[in-house]
């Protein structure tokens, strides 16, 4: 079972997302919980996860912060998420010097 360094595996993450996204196919949800494993894994402290689309979702919206000194990683982060689709990356924090990284990236249902 592949583990985050926050000590969330994928198993669990699944369990929490089949509650929260409902609409998803297993295989899907276990798509955005390896994708939010990595996030995590590189020191985003995703904090919402967001389902797309009307009646049957079609992606994921995952969200959180990424502390401003490990921005240099952030191209590694989202180029290993499978069925990446959108990203916004926006910085927090008096504007000399953000103090964090909000992201956002949107997985592509499968």
């Amino acid at each position: 079972m592949a583990k985050s360094p926050s000590g969330a595996s994928v198993a669990s993450l699944n369990n929490v997302l089949n509650q929260k996204l409902p609409g998803l196919q297993a295989a899907d949800i276990k798509s955005v919980a390896k994708a939010i494993a990595k996030l995590q894994g590189f020191g985003v402290q995703v904090d919402d996860v967001f389902p797309e689309g009307i009646i049957a979702p079609d992606a994921v919206t995952i969200s959180g912060n990424l502390p401003a000194a490990k921005r240099a990683a952030l191209i590694e982060i989202l180029s290993g998420l499978d069925r990446l689709k959108n990203i916004n990356v926006f910085p927090r924090g008096i504007p000399v010097g953000p103090d964090i990284i909000r992201v956002k990236a949107t997985i592509q249902r499968g």
